[in-house]
Order: structure tokens, then sequence, then C-alpha cells
């Protein structure tokens, strides 16, 4: 089973991935060195006899304004790879992270219109240019151990990915201001996944 990981960086550069894994990537660097955090932007599958690739739909939740306890348990962690313990894990059904009412459904895949793309570009770029963030990431390591992916909801899961749900090891990114101190956080869920406890 891959390790459920915490990564505290600075971000580096970024690239695309859309057209066959609608994947946005964001390059970090961390103790010398570099991760690729792989994010979903939707998630495409080809339909049977097609070459066509349509997108699934993905649940997003933004907040340029994020205030919670979890902030003060991995602000203070030092920059790094953290195998994540149970008094710092993420679960969107049994913790109070966020209103899942409120998460915006992104049902198509555009590159110029992609809400979580503008999102994702706005602090990534700002993070580049002015040197101020950190970015904390949440998700499962790849097997080589330079990368993260399933950076989103880890659990409900319908069908050929149950298998794969983990209570406590959700995934998420948050972005450090550390100039005002401010924290930007970004939540993904996929529309058939279950917030049911």
């Amino acid at each position: 089973m891959e390790d459920y990981v915490l990564l505290k960086g600075k971000i580096t550069g970024k690239w695309y991935d859309l057209d066959k894994t609608a994947h946005y990537h964001i390059m970090a660097e961390t103790m010398g060195v570099e991760y690729d955090i792989a994010v979903n932007v939707g998630s495409v599958v080809r339909e049977w006899g097609s070459s066509e690739f349509k997108s699934s739909e993905l649940l997003v939740y933004h907040d340029e304004s994020y205030n919670n306890k979890i902030l003060d348990k991995i602000v203070e962690k030092e920059y790094g790879v953290h195998v994540v313990k149970p008094d710092f894990a993420l679960d969107y059904v049994k913790m109070n992270l966020f209103n899942h009412k409120k998460m915006v459904l992104m049902p198509t895949l555009d590159t110029k219109e992609t809400y979580l793309i503008e999102i994702l570009e706005k602090y990534v770029v700002r993070s580049m240019e002015e040197g101020i963030y950190d970015i904390y990431v949440y998700g499962m390591l790849y097997e080589n151990g330079l990368g993260i992916h399933d950076v989103h909801m880890n659990q409900g899961s319908k069908g050929r990915y149950r298998h794969r749900d983990r209570e406590r090891s959700d995934g998420a990114i948050f972005f450090h201001n550390r100039r005002d101190l401010s924290w930007t956080a970004v939540f993904l869920a996929f529309k058939n996944q279950s917030f049911k406890k």
C-alpha cells in the first residue's frame, strides 16, 4: 500500500497532462529534492469504440481565507515529506474540514475555462514570481518516492475504485502566504464519491 504523506515545500514549476489523464502537475522542491504533484482537474475516460476522451465530474471546494485547527498542526512541520500520523491526517467525512454542500461541480475539461485550473494557476504562478508561499500537499507517494498523487478524497468510492478506499487518508492542497500568514485551501472529490459516515 502506498504511503499517505504530507509534503511541505516551495513551488518551482508546473506542467500539464490534460488530454489523457486530466492532471495539472505542480513541481515543488523540498530538502533539495524536486517532487511532481499530480492534481486531478477531471477524470477522462474513453468511450467504447471511440477515440474521443470525455471528462467525468469533479467537485471542488476552494477557500482563500481558510481557517481550521488542522493548520496549527501542519504549519509546525519542517520542510520535507512526512508520513502522515493520525493526529494530522485528513478525513473529509469524519472531520469538519469544510462544508461539503459548497463544493462546486466542474463537469467539463476545458483548459481555458476550468475553474480548478484557474485557482491553481493563480497561486502557482504567484508562488514562483513572489516566493512568499509554501505549499502543503496531502496525498499518496509515488512508488519511486519522487511525487504525490491522489490529491483528493480517497474514500466513499464506488465500483472499480472501492478497493482503494482508505479512511483518514484524504488529499488536499494548502497555499500558505508567509508574509500575511493567510491560507488558501483546495479540496477535491469526485461526484460519485459519498460523504456519508
